[in-house]
């Protein structure tokens, strides 16, 4: 593929390909990175250190990223496979935008973007627009693709939190091929209360009683080098470490658990079963993943305390699977990905300022005045990345038994 590359000046766009792209761009591969064969660059994104301070911070950013990322174990087509899960905050969501008139910079894309390109298959949850993350998915480039689930009616809260949120999956179609039967879950109502009645005094650990799940489950079943896995991705009821809030979230989680327990072993003669998903503990309790270990779910070694909320604080997330005896897939390595310790860092909040001066001004009108700035760039770079890490697994793909 030509080098290209493109930028931006007063308000016209110039493009250059080849030797032109060579000597403009200074022969920097990052710059591939930013237009690709038939996808339009990212609009306003200066390609150069020359070009504006705006481009110099992206160029860094994303070569500090990109280095970074390269800690995790790299990708082959036939020996592993890298898994993760990732919640988007609001990705696409304009109805219950906290901070309202603040889509996602380019710069924010291209960092997310980024780090997607380094697994082969991604649990994503807070999907609000679907033409959002296709757009995400043409950045990352043409060999990635994405199945979305149903959006969810709403049943997470007040205020309708969570209603068209969909749940899915981003993978590299170069070593996954999704097959037909991947849907989103419905558990029908009679065998939801009797999967509730087989937990030990479900009476007392259900609260505010839903037939299903607060967020529909996604299932997809895929194939890779042979063999055929399945996946699901979940994101649970938010809520305390105690009482009734944490009672729902369990029940979401058992809920959901149980049915892949039991349709594994109805269903899938012996295949892999993989979970990745927010099941939203809080501060590093486990409760939520020791329901899910007492159905049979097993999370790798993986320990529950370690956080993976943007501030490190909880351990939201999680990746755990059904493993047969003739799995395939053995755990190699795991971790997260602390993306603010690489790009929109603390120490960059000043640059980041004019993005978000309208916001500290408007409040300030409206006679609620910001206090602590430092706090409120902290709960701004949230909307443009996320509030969570991507948690992260290596798999080494076993042998195939010969027959």
């Amino acid at each position: 593929m030509a080098l290209e590359c493109s930028v931006e000046r007063n308000g016209r766009r110039e493009s250059w390909t080849g030797e032109l792209a060579d000597n403009r761009c200074g022969n920097r591969p990052l710059e591939v990175q930013y237009i690709r064969n038939g996808i339009a660059s990212p609009p306003n994104i200066n390609a150069t250190k020359e070009t504006s301070v705006e481009g110099a911070r992206i160029f860094e950013g994303h070569a500090a990223l990109r280095a970074h990322l390269s800690e995790i174990p790299a990708r082959d087509k036939t020996d592993n496979l890298l898994f993760a899960t990732w919640n988007l905050r609001d990705f696409g969501n304009s109805r219950y935008r906290r901070i309202e008139g603040q889509p996602r910079l380019n710069e924010a894309l291209i960092y997310i973007s980024e780090t997607l390109t380094h697994f082969d298959l991604i649990a994503v949850q807070e999907i609000y627009d679907e033409t959002k993350l296709l757009g995400l998915t043409r950045l990352m480039g043409p060999d990635y693709a994405y199945s979305l689930g149903a959006p969810s009616p709403g049943r997470c809260g007040g205020g309708g939190e969570g209603l068209g949120e969909r749940l899915g999956f981003i993978y590299d179609q170069r070593k996954l091929r999704i097959l037909s039967d991947s849907s989103t879950v419905v558990v029908d109502a009679d065998q939801n209360k009797k999967m509730l009645r087989e937990y030990p005094n479900w009476e007392d650990a259900i609260a505010d009683f839903q037939e299903q799940p607060c967020r529909p489950p996604f299932f997809a079943r895929f194939e890779m080098e042979g063999q055929t896995f399945s996946a699901f991705t979940l994101h649970a009821y938010f809520g305390n470490s105690h009482g009734d809030k944490l009672k729902r979230r369990l029940a979401d989680v058992y809920r959901t658990m149980n049915y892949f327990a039991n349709y594994a072993e109805n269903r899938l003669e012996n295949e892999t079963l993989l979970f990745g998903g927010d099941i939203n503990g809080i501060k590093t309790d486990g409760p939520a993943q020791k329901v899910a270990e007492a159905l049979g779910f097993d999370f790798l070694g993986q320990e529950y305390q370690v956080p993976t909320n943007a501030r490190g604080t909880h351990a939201y997330d999680r990746i755990g699977g059904l493993f047969p005896a003739n799995s395939r897939l053995a755990l190699s390595n795991h971790g997260t990905v602390d993306v603010f310790s690489i790009v929109m860092r603390d120490s960059q909040r000043l640059d980041y300022r004019p993005y978000y001066a309208d916001l500290l001004r408007q409040k300030a009108e409206a006679g609620n005045p910001i206090s602590n700035e430092v706090r409120f760039f902290d709960y701004w770079r949230t909307y443009q990345i996320s509030d969570h890490r991507p948690k992260w697994v290596e798999f080494v793909i076993l042998p195939k038994p010969e027959d």
